[in-house]
Parts: C-alpha cells; sequence; structure tokens
C-alpha cells in the first residue's frame, strides 16, 4: 500500500452510471482508478450484448488462472509475428 499523499486521507469516486465507488489513498492511485473505470464504461458501451457475454466469460476464465493470461498473450504475440496483414 502506498504512502497517502501530503493532504490526503482517502479520494472516494461514485460512479453515476454503476454506482460503483473507487478509493485511493493518493492523488495519483486517485486519477489512475478514475480513469481506469471510465475507460472500462467506454469499453463496455462499445461491445453488443453478445460480445459483452464473451468477453465476461473470457475474462472470468483467464483471472482464475493468471499464469493462464500470461500464456495467452505470449501466443498472441508468436501467432501475430507471422500473420499476414491487411
Amino acid at each position: 500500500m502506498s504512502t497517502a499523499d501530503p493532504g490526503w486521507d482517502r479520494a472516494t469516486y461514485h460512479c453515476g452510471q454503476c454506482g460503483a465507488e473507487r478509493s485511493a489513498t493518493t492523488e495519483a492511485e486517485y486519477a489512475k482508478a478514475v480513469a481506469a473505470h471510465r475507460e472500462a464504461h467506454q469499453m463496455w458501451d462499445r461491445l453488443a450484448p453478445v460480445e459483452r457475454d464473451g468477453f465476461v466469460a473470457v475474462l472470468r476464465e483467464i483471472f482464475a488462472v493468471p499464469e493462464l493470461c500470461q500464456e495467452l498473450i505470449a501466443i498472441a504475440a508468436t501467432q501475430n509475428q507471422g500473420a499476414p496483414r491487411g
């Protein structure tokens, strides 16, 4: 855990769209948390309902086993090296 910024105890962001709350003890952590949450909403809003279901299913699988995520990224990197573009 990071040390609080001078003058900071804790700041909490309340999302007006979904009601989520994100708290932080430094200004940098707060800015990072708010930006990540907003970007997540933007990504979610771009997806069609069927894409959302599939995306969440994949996230549940890879986050259940962190090593799986690392291996998928490694496979994607090697597979994309020889893939034709265009």
